[in-house]
């Protein structure tokens, strides 16, 4: 399996932290997200997905489609349960990590550490910061009765959205307001895996999840 994506993205992330989860054999290659920056090429990926997948031919480009077909490529229903109840629980967290709690990390990310000066917009921040009080009163809901958003051990959601929070900590956003949620990340931040993949810490040529 090869996957192409961009270090600092919680998403690619995601991906690399699973994969070192369930010690699957994964190629990790580092593409450009600038228009001077290697990317990649047409042909193998047309509408230019990052990151991307491909695995004997089949190509899959959203991180959480990514997430599910690798654990259950390698059966491991401890990440991605078979109960139907329960896998649809992680897929609800799979979409409110996607459509919801993303974008306004990006959003808050690009405001306080990406923006030239001269494109800050005081009111974008503002707006992201109030959708995310809002999110995380959500998943702080979620997360003060029980350890784990799906089941009794951390599963692909809670690895999706522990790398977004992550990356929204990095943008210098407070969790504080949040205990439960607060604690539920520094657990996930324990694991190895989390520790592995710190953008700082990884070479220029890393090949490996």
């Amino acid at each position: 399996m090869e996957l192409y994506g961009n270090a600092p993205s919680p998403a690619t992330r995601s991906i690399r932290i699973l994969s070192l989860e369930l010690g699957l054999e994964c190629d990790y290659f580092e593409i450009g997200l600038g228009a001077t920056e290697p990317w990649l090429p047409e042909p193998l990926n047309p509408e230019c997905r990052s990151p991307m997948l491909e695995d004997d031919g089949v190509l899959l480009g959203e991180a959480s489609a990514i997430l599910a077909y690798l654990a259950d490529k390698a059966g491991a229903i401890e990440w991605y349960p078979e109960d139907l109840v329960e896998r649809a629980q992680a897929n609800q967290w799979l979409a409110w990590q996607g459509s919801r709690l993303a974008p306004q990390v990006a959003r808050l990310a690009w405001e306080r550490r990406f923006a030239p000066a001269t494109q800050q917009n005081e009111q974008h921040e503002q707006g992201a910061e109030l959708w995310l009080a809002t999110l995380l009163k959500e998943l702080e809901q979620q997360l003060q009765a029980r350890s784990w958003l799906v089941n009794a051990q951390p599963g692909i959601a809670d690895i999706a959205v522990a790398t977004q929070l992550d990356d929204l900590q990095t943008s210098g956003y407070d969790l504080s307001p949040y205990p439960g949620t607060s604690v539920w990340l520094e657990e996930m931040r324990s694991r190895p895996t989390f520790t592995a993949t710190i953008h700082s810490e990884l070479s220029e040529d890393a090949t490996r999840p």
